[in-house]
């Protein structure tokens, strides 16, 4: 995973952007079993079948300025954004392997 803080342009909000890839493979045969990519917050080059989770609206930040004056609430946003991939991986998972 990597996490960051991300702009669109010289005059586009800072968002965090926060990229995970979750892979379950089979010990034994070496075989992949599963793959999701996420992308929290900014996602300006997902790939097409990466899961897009958008960012809570406090989570933006006028320029890079406010990112840094604010670092105890951009903090949080990074971290909520780990647990919101973590979350979505879990459902998914569960979908995918037949389990409530």
């Amino acid at each position: 995973a990597d996490a960051s803080y991300m702009a669109a342009g010289s005059t586009s909000d800072y968002l965090p952007a926060v990229n995970a890839r979750a892979e379950v493979f089979d010990r034994k045969e070496g075989k992949l079993l599963y793959r999701e990519l996420y992308a929290y917050g900014f996602n300006g080059a997902a790939a097409k079948e990466t899961v897009t989770l958008p960012a809570a609206p406090e989570c933006k930040f006028a320029n890079l300025d406010a990112v840094v004056s604010q670092a105890t609430l951009a903090r949080k946003c990074l971290v909520d954004g780990l647990e919101a991939g973590a979350s979505h991986c879990g459902r998914s998972q569960a979908l995918t392997w037949g389990r409530p």
